[in-house]
């Protein structure tokens, strides 16, 4: 009789060590593949970004010719709306980075 209670416990801790093993492989795969989504979403959000914040100061500068008033204010919206955005980016990436 105590062999065979020993033999189903041998049993169940054999079932609940693959299980865990399983689980984590799951982990270990999903963490690749956030640590994959964090890169290219860092990469997919402040390239253009940056190209965006470049060429808005490009215009303010007046390196792409002088602006009129309207234009002026336009690029003004344009710089803050920019900045916004990339606070916004920032914050998603710190918030997906945390561990």
């Amino acid at each position: 009789h105590l062999e065979q209670k020993v033999a189903e416990q041998t049993a169940d801790v054999r079932r609940a060590y693959e299980v865990e093993k399983r689980a984590r492989a799951e982990l270990e795969d999903l963490n690749r593949k956030k640590d994959i989504f964090i890169t290219q979403t860092q990469h997919n959000l402040r390239t253009p970004l940056t190209s965006i914040k470049w060429a808005l100061e490009t215009l303010r500068s007046g390196k792409a010719g002088q602006a009129d008033a309207g234009s002026g204010r336009a690029i003004a919206e344009a710089e803050a709306a920019a900045k916004n955005m990339s606070e916004v980016v920032e914050n998603f990436i710190g918030i997906t980075e945390k561990e």
